[in-house]
């Protein structure tokens, strides 16, 4: 406050008059866009196409050693080199990675980024190897600012990771999450760059990345990374313009950087595409569920009839909600003779038989997967097991909007039949070799020359599949390229 000269009083009220003068604010200017001018508002750019943009916010989260920081870290040096990722055009620009966790051991993993990709020329990455904090009172954020600025136009930063981001701050309140939200916010609205969070996911993966909901509320794209036997896989969950559902797999591959003072290899690794994916570990019931299933199989038998349950859906087999839940209560599902946890109990298990989709509820009544007769063939619900696995469902497989035709999951396992069957073909190929009198230049073949049924569902990759009278110059063999107009 502006001090009055020495010939001032207070009773003459200078204080009072100054203190009533207009403050400058430090908040920014509200801009309104008309609805008519907004196809002239210059579009934002991508970073990666169809995956993030410049200026906007993401998080890429997993387990411990599920590769989510190879993950960050490819993309980062894909977007230094200018390189595009996964087919997708990339947008050359700097990046600053924040190695608040790993340190040094990040630049380990770039160098062996470099090695694999024998690179000679590096493209412009930056690396921060401290702990910058973005949240509390006494962050970091302006002078991280300040800093990025020093380098010049900067299209990415990545912070890895959130946890040491917040410096002791407790990731499930609103509070500490907020504000580092807006710490995010600022970097980005004051230098155009995006900002990857590099994030933890909770005890259960599948339910998201731990802390507060505010943090998924706030960012643009969101991204699960998981790893199975070296198959490192990136899924995309949330695009707040975009496509979700796009996932990338990848294989972890060891490079060897050199050898330290006792001779011993110096290894770290980097990410190669593959179109292989990583085997999706399926919940099997646990022995109290298969009990319950056995429990509404007898049920079934004995109280089933046959109803409308929903329009447009034929007559099932089913028993009424009450029905099961006495049967369950008569067959000690619970152990405990207390009502209210055996109630509890009881309503567990017919839940854990819904959610592994091995039984079908229809309002109040309860029935096991079905095949319908219709006028069109046999039909199934696709939601319920062993079909909900099965992805090749389209528009037209419908009967109506509840069962589709069981046409395509029954091709569908005809070809992984064939498939399994054309794996160990190969196999055998590799390791046997015939006779030239019996079989020239050939080591596998197929003597049943009447099966031509078989010998056009045969089309495998890289086999042989020559009948007996076949000459040896006329092989039979190409590889189905997918399974569209198959039904």
């Amino acid at each position: 406050m502006l001090e009055p000269p020495s010939w001032v009083t207070e009773d003459q009220g200078f204080s009072a008059s100054i203190a009533q003068q207009p403050q400058k604010s430090n908040k920014k200017p509200i801009t309104l866009y008309p609805w008519s001018d907004l196809q002239m508002v210059e579009r934002r750019k991508y970073l990666i196409k169809g995956l993030c943009d410049e200026g906007s916010m993401s998080v890429v989260y997993g387990e411990s050693n599920s590769g989510k920081t190879f993950f960050a870290l490819d993309l980062a040096a894909h977007i230094s080199m200018g390189w595009g990722w996964r087919g997708r055009r990339v947008r050359k620009g700097k990046v600053l990675y924040i190695a608040s966790e790993g340190g040094f051991g990040v630049g380990e993993r770039l160098v062996a980024f470099a090695t694999h990709h024998e690179i000679a020329k590096h493209g412009d990455l930056f690396l921060a190897p401290q702990t910058i904090i973005l949240s509390g009172e006494n962050n970091d954020c302006d002078h991280l600012i300040a800093k990025i600025r020093e380098v010049g136009e900067v299209s990415l930063v990545i912070v890895d990771t959130l946890a040491r981001a917040m410096a002791g701050g407790d990731e499930n309140s609103s509070g500490d999450m907020g504000f580092f939200i807006r710490c995010c916010d600022k970097i980005r609205e004051e230098t155009g760059a995006h900002v990857m969070v590099i994030h933890h996911s909770g005890k259960d993966q599948n339910k998201g990345a731990r802390g507060h909901s505010s943090l998924r509320a706030a960012i643009d794209t969101e991204i699960q990374v998981s790893q199975d036997k070296g198959i490192v896989t990136a899924k995309v969950l949330k695009q707040r313009d975009g496509r979700i559902g796009d996932d990338f797999s990848f294989n972890l591959t060891v490079v060897e950087l050199g050898f330290d003072d006792d001779g011993d290899a110096i290894t770290s690794c980097v990410l190669v595409p593959t179109e292989r994916q990583a085997s999706k570990n399926k919940k099997s019931p646990s022995p109290q569920a298969r009990r319950a299933l056995d429990i509404l199989r007898n049920c079934l038998i004995d109280k089933g009839q046959k109803r409308h349950v929903r329009s447009g859906m034929v007559f099932v087999s089913c028993v009424t909600l009450d029905e099961y839940r006495d049967y369950l209560k008569r067959e000690r599902i619970s152990a405990s003779d207390n009502p209210a946890s055996e109630n509890k109990a009881i309503t567990r298990s017919i839940d854990t038989l819904n959610d592994l989709r091995l039984t079908c509820s229809y309002g109040e009544y309860k029935a096991l997967p079905s095949v319908f007769v219709t006028e069109k063939g046999f039909c199934i619900d696709p939601k319920t097991q062993p079909y909900s696995g099965f992805n090749g469902w389209k528009e037209e497989h419908k009967f109506n909007e509840n069962i589709s035709s069981l046409l395509p999951w029954i091709t569908y396992v005809i070809f992984q039949t064939i498939e399994a069957c054309s794996e160990i073909m190969l196999a055998f190929a590799q390791n046997i070799r015939f006779p030239d009198e019996i079989a020239p230049d050939h080591r596998v073949f197929i003597r049943d020359h009447v099966n031509n049924t078989l010998l056009d569902l045969l089309k495998v990759s890289g086999g042989e599949l020559i009948w007996w009278e076949a000459p040896a110059e006329q092989p039979t063999s190409s590889t189905p390229s997918n399974m569209d107009g198959v039904i």
